[in-house]
């Protein structure tokens, strides 16, 4: 803002319109004003403080869909990155949410995934929840998911990713999933994973081990680190 923009009692208010409106989201380049001890100076936004997770895709579904992807949201933007879903809904009784990279050259589906999961379910059934995976297609994240009562038949997760875009680091993951196992009852897993390739993904996938999903709700979030 020049000079002459700026009056005794203030701004000069026809340099505050509409047209110089901020979006909702500011970009990294956009430039707020502060006081520095008394002198006026220009930071970026990326710079002002903020929430730590940065919303970068969302994902909202209530068709039958084989795979939902997050496309292109790992970069070198972020180093690690959080995923929350709710209201996830197979269209299939009894399978399983299962997740898989994704690679400049699409889905990564090489035999290098590795998870373990414990947990516990309540119900008639009580006990505990594990399962486990070396050298598999993908990750499981659940134990097989009844899908009888849309209600009350829906799985919520959530996940962290880190280094994903990392060709020094091999991708982790690490997370929980609520979902109905059967009719009456609860599970609860919490589960972590590896990739064993160090491969810049940029996107992740979540489908089943048969069948569809019917409902998906989900956002990905970038991770800041100052």
């Amino acid at each position: 803002m020049s000079q002459t923009k700026i009056k005794a009692g203030g701004f000069d208010v026809d340099v505050i319109t509409g047209t110089t409106a901020l979006a909702e989201s500011p970009a990294d380049t956009d430039e707020f004003l502060i006081s520095d001890g008394g002198t006026l100076k220009r930071i970026d936004a990326q710079h002002v403080g903020g929430g730590t997770f940065v919303p970068l895709s969302t994902i909202s579904s209530t068709s039958d869909t084989t795979t939902h992807t997050f496309s292109d949201v790992f970069t070198s933007t972020h180093t690690n990155y959080f995923i929350l879903c709710h209201h996830c809904r197979l269209a299939t009784d009894n399978e399983k949410i299962i997740c898989r990279m994704r690679s400049s050259s699409g889905q990564f589906t090489t035999t290098s995934y590795q998870v373990a999961a414990t947990g516990f379910r309540n119900g008639s059934s009580a006990g505990d929840v594990t399962f486990s995976i070396t050298n598999g297609g993908g990750w499981d994240i659940t134990t097989n998911i009844d899908n009888s009562n849309s209600d009350v038949g829906r799985a919520t997760f959530f996940m962290y990713v880190t280094t994903p875009n990392s060709t020094t680091f091999v991708t982790d993951i690490i997370g929980q999933a609520s979902y109905r196992k059967e009719s009456t009852d609860r599970s609860v897993a919490n589960f972590s994973g590896t990739v064993n390739s160090k491969t810049a993904f940029t996107g992740i996938d979540f489908l089943t081990s048969s069948g569809d999903i019917a409902q998906f709700n989900a956002t990905c979030y970038g991770i800041k680190t100052s």
